[in-house]
């Protein structure tokens, strides 16, 4: 018997956002080419690269966009036909990349050592929980 999993909604009065505060300037003024060529023969993983490559978001927030679409799974597992159950799962593996047709080019911040986020769906009907344990080895 699972355990019943209480998920509280965003409260009274708060609302959930639909974008980010701010707007993705995409880097226009930023010529990655300009930055390889002027660092030929280093080693770019010591290179600074500037901010506004970046995306707005950090790696822990990223992960949680994959679950956008659990209604797919939802779907699946009322599913009796097993080759509608392998279609709405292969639509979620699939799924992941929806949101990274504008993302080409940039990457999320990485999290510090020990930073957590939580998102809470109760529309959806899962809690999403992650922390940053361990550092990069490169």
């Amino acid at each position: 018997v699972p355990l019943p999993l209480y998920l509280p909604g965003p409260g009274p009065g708060i609302t959930r956002r639909n974008c980010l505060p701010a707007s993705h300037n995409y880097a226009n003024d930023i010529s990655l080419w300009n930055i390889l060529r002027n660092n030929i023969g280093k080693d770019l993983s010591k290179v600074s690269m500037p901010v506004q490559l970046n995306e707005p978001l950090n790696m822990l927030q990223r992960l949680c966009e994959e679950l956008e679409y659990t209604a797919l799974l939802d779907a699946a597992s009322c599913s009796l036909d097993p080759c509608e159950r392998l279609l709405c799962i292969a639509a979620f593996a699939v799924s992941a990349y929806a949101s990274t047709y504008y993302r080409a080019g940039s990457k999320p911040f990485n999290p510090v050592l020990g930073e957590t986020y939580e998102c809470v769906r109760p529309d959806k009907g899962f809690r999403f929980l992650s922390e940053q344990t361990a550092r990069n080895s490169c």
